[in-house]
């Protein structure tokens, strides 16, 4: 049973099950990338579907190009304006913080990602690339505030083991979604004509229910730590008792509420460090 735990899948398991935290991070994570990778599955069939370039038989010249016109749009837009979101996101996650953040980019991505029906309502060339614009900007609540949530909630020393399994879970939810499209989207198209608009619908939706687990998230709590760069760690004990010799030029630290009735005559240098989850 011992040598069960200690394999790396089960050990990650293990160490998300114990810790309830890490698990509503996870959960959150796994709902934001089964709705991204829903709509990135159906997502060139949906827009050539609706610009009617789906046909049968042999493809004519004037519709190969604008097959390939709407690869480039799909692509090339997307990446380039996505690196100023993502400058954006990475600048208001240092003045916000992650937990705070994600809560406010978790409907923005909702809205962003349900926003892909605007293409069945007036499908036209230009709206593609907003779409898959919208689609980046959906993706950077997972890709940049969780991820730094998983590595804050994770536990002391397992950082990687906690990274490793997000990966893991992204994995296993892509192919869930991918399985999921190919059985559902069949049944769509046999009910109604240019039915995958529902997908865009549904996703927005299901991001939105990643709020449910974040209200549960709750990160660790930093206390101040005073660092004395002159005395030793004997330094508290020789505080509280006169005339005890401190040693110099070795550092110590002491948290503020240990301070209190020390009389300390050295530079302190304020420090943050995480000791407890609130």
């Amino acid at each position: 049973m011992r040598m069960l735990a200690n394999l790396p899948i089960v050990s990650e398991l293990l160490m998300v099950l114990k810790d309830p935290v890490l698990a509503y991070v996870l959960l959150t994570g796994s709902l934001l990338a089964f709705s991204g990778d829903l709509v990135f599955d159906i997502g060139s069939q949906f827009f050539r579907d609706e610009l009617d370039l789906l046909g049968d038989g042999e493809m004519s010249e004037e519709r190969l190009e604008q097959n390939q016109l709407i690869s480039v749009l799909t692509t090339l837009p997307a990446e380039i304006l996505i690196i100023p979101g993502a400058m954006l996101v990475g600048s208001l996650g240092q003045r916000l913080g992650s937990l705070r953040l994600l809560k406010i980019l978790i409907p923005i991505s909702g809205i962003c990602t349900a926003s892909g029906v605007i293409m069945a309502l007036a499908p036209s060339y230009w709206l593609v690339p907003v779409v898959c614009i919208a689609q980046n900007y959906a993706a950077l609540a997972g890709n940049i505030p969780l991820k730094h949530l998983v590595a804050q909630v994770a536990p002391e020393g397992r950082v990687g083991e906690a990274m490793g399994t997000l990966g893991m879970l992204g994995q296993a939810v892509g192919f869930v979604a991918n399985a999921a499209t190919a059985a559902v989207t069949p049944m769509l198209l046999s009910c109604m004509p240019k039915p995958l608009w529902i997908y865009y619908v549904v996703c927005g939706a299901l991001t939105l229910v990643a709020m449910l687990p974040v209200r549960y998230i709750v990160l660790p709590v930093a206390e101040d730590k005073l660092e004395c760069v002159h005395c030793t760690t004997d330094a508290t004990d020789s505080a509280s008792r006169p005339g005890t010799p401190r040693t110099p030029n070795t550092p110590f630290s002491v948290s503020s509420r240990e301070l209190r009735g020390l009389d300390l005559d050295c530079d302190l240098v304020v420090k943050r460090t995480t000791n407890s989850r609130a």
